[in-house]
């Protein structure tokens, strides 16, 4: 069982010189950020315009939260939020709506106990 050994010789290229700008992509993050509360903001506005409810505008404002949550995780969130906030939003007030209704049908239980 024979060892091949082969000698290798090192060769570098030219020096190359860049500039590290370490806080251009924390600005460029936040940037996004204030982009992205902007878009909730407006976007939720419009469904408590749509709703009128107040009753309904935290339960709004938790599906939003969420679907930011959710935005962020793709890759591209400005575009991805309007749809998730819609989808989301539609959920929790459906949500909501069968919750109200259950403790409607149970509150006269509740009375009787």
């Amino acid at each position: 069982m024979g060892t091949k050994v082969n000698a290798l010789t090192a060769e570098f290229g030219p020096e190359v010189r860049f500039e590290v700008r370490p806080n251009a992509a924390r600005a460029e993050r936040q940037l996004i950020v204030e982009k992205l509360e902007s878009l909730k903001m407006k976007l939720v506005a419009d469904w408590m315009r749509k709703t009128r409810s107040p009753e309904k505008f935290g339960v709004i404002r938790w599906a939003a939260s969420e679907a930011v949550s959710l935005a962020w995780l793709s890759g591209m969130p400005l575009l991805t939020l309007p749809s998730l906030l819609d989808e989301k939003v539609s959920n929790a007030l459906n949500r909501h709506a069968k919750q109200k209704l259950i403790r409607a049908r149970t509150e006269s239980l509740m009375k009787a106990a």
